[in-house]
């Protein structure tokens, strides 16, 4: 009989236990947020009239903080970015290799201008129908 008690006494307890584990995992979900949905964004970005080699674009929600960076390759960009107003940042560098005192080192030189990027008065609105494709012309001076 102890044997027998034994084996159905296992069994309760294995049962609670389970259930405990379903609602923990519940519960620690239940208050996770999801990430907001985005939506297909494209565009080209020029340079002084010409195709941008290469950078980023950054769509930035001011309120949220949110940023959705996108590689720009030969002045065209696409991607996906939250829908809503949205302000624009526009990256470039140049690389320079700096050789001092026999120690190498890279340079980063942003090409273009702060009103593009740090003081951006650049906007964009995002949508859900699209067809969020913009198109940005960036002056070096």
């Amino acid at each position: 009989m102890t044997s027998q008690y034994a084996a159905n006494a296992v069994h309760p307890i294995a049962c609670v236990s389970l259930l405990a584990a379903c609602f923990g995992i519940a519960g620690c979900n239940a208050g996770a947020q999801t990430e907001p949905p985005r939506f297909p964004v494209s565009g080209t970005v020029t340079l002084d009239g010409a195709p941008l080699a290469e950078g980023k674009v950054n769509f930035i929600s001011p309120d949220q903080g949110a940023i959705d960076s996108l590689d720009i390759k030969e002045g065209k960009f696409a991607g996906q970015a939250q829908a809503g107003d949205r302000r624009v940042e526009i990256n470039a560098y140049r690389v320079e290799v700096v050789n001092k005192d026999g120690m190498t080192s890279e340079s980063q030189t942003e090409l273009i201008p702060p009103e593009y990027n740090k003081q951006s008065k650049l906007t964009a609105t995002v949508t859900r129908e699209g067809p969020n494709a913009f198109t940005f012309d960036v002056k070096s001076k």
